[in-house]
């Protein structure tokens, strides 16, 4: 047993001690990667420093620390885990379970929401979208994508009542951007990112200003689309913008095109995109995924073939000592 605790501890508390030190190094630049002009770079990067203090420290406890501890510690320790070491190792724990917890919760909370508006949900047709649409009963004008695994898109009827079938289709391909840029799913890596940050306010702030970009640059995808689609969607934004008022949006964890904020920038970068460059299109998600175990798996291994692990348990010797 106190192996099992000893083990569970020194690797919480190594967990801790990678977020800390991983979330020093990419927080200023997560604030340069904020002011990037062009939306699809600067939702790109903020996904990826958001997402790599937690990354460093699953490599890092994964490949390393439990690797050298399970194969090096001697069952019968007699080494304890002192009160000082489990608070920290609590505080390790609270950061691999704080992020994961705000994504479970969204998702309870979408499901419900959704699962309300499949009950009076009618299928429609919008030409150019290979997506499956569906007509909701919502008092917001919401307009989103939802479903992880079998992404549709569901649109209000007050939407569909005030926009015509130019501004419609441009809508619906604004969230056909999201579902091309894999969206549901980035969101839902961001919001349960397993670290520090996930249990301050600065999550959130994170989030929306990853959403921002990644609405513009779903914008400008939707106005690739059409001669005249960049104009249709800025005035679906308008009539969306109207209908809503001072509603609240429904608590949904997918994107939508409109959630309250304004969307005067938006309509700017609309009405002027004649005069920019293409975006930079988004990596292949499976290509980074497969990547990054195949990286994993060399990390694992050519530290054992250099005998890393040694020098790892001898650390962690040495700070379990300080300990008792």
């Amino acid at each position: 047993m106190s192996f099992v605790l000893l083990g569970v501890s020194v690797a919480l508390l190594a967990y801790a001690a990678a977020i800390v030190v991983g979330t020093a190094f990419v927080a200023p630049l997560l604030l340069r990667a904020a002011r990037l002009p062009e939306p699809a770079p600067r939702a790109r990067r903020l996904v990826v420093l958001r997402l790599l203090p937690s990354a460093i420290a699953l490599i890092t406890v994964g490949g390393l620390v439990v690797p050298a501890f399970f194969w090096l510690e001697p069952r019968e320790t007699v080494e304890r885990v002192s009160a000082t070491m489990a608070v920290l190792a609590g505080i390790g724990l609270l950061m691999l379970l704080a992020g994961p917890a705000r994504g479970l919760m969204s998702l309870l909370s979408t499901r419900r929401l959704v699962k309300r508006w499949n009950r009076g949900a009618l299928s429609i047709e919008v030409p150019g979208i290979h997506l499956p649409a569906f007509v909701v009963n919502e008092p917001f004008p919401i307009v989103s994508l939802v479903g992880w695994f079998r992404p549709r898109l569901v649109v209000a009827r007050t939407v569909l009542e005030k926009c015509d079938g130019d501004e419609l289709a441009a809508v619906l391909a604004h969230e056909a951007g999201h579902n091309e840029r894999r969206d549901p799913w980035v969101r839902l890596l961001v919001r349960a990112c397993p670290d520090l940050l996930s249990m301050t306010p600065w999550a959130d702030r994170l989030e929306r200003a990853w959403a921002e970009a990644a609405e513009q640059d779903a914008d400008e995808r939707a106005a690739r689309t059409g001669p005249t689609r960049a104009i249709d969607l800025a005035s679906a934004l308008v009539k969306v913008a109207r209908l809503a008022g001072a509603g609240r949006p429904p608590a949904i964890s997918v994107s939508a095109l409109y959630r309250g904020e304004g969307v005067a920038g938006r309509i700017a970068r609309l009405l002027e995109r004649e005069q920019r460059g293409e975006c930079d299109a988004a990596p292949p998600t499976r290509l980074v995924a497969t990547i990054g175990v195949f990286a994993l798996l060399a990390f694992v291994s050519t530290a054992a073939a250099l005998g890393l692990h040694h020098h790892v348990h001898g650390a962690m010797e040495a700070v379990v000592s300080v300990f008792q």
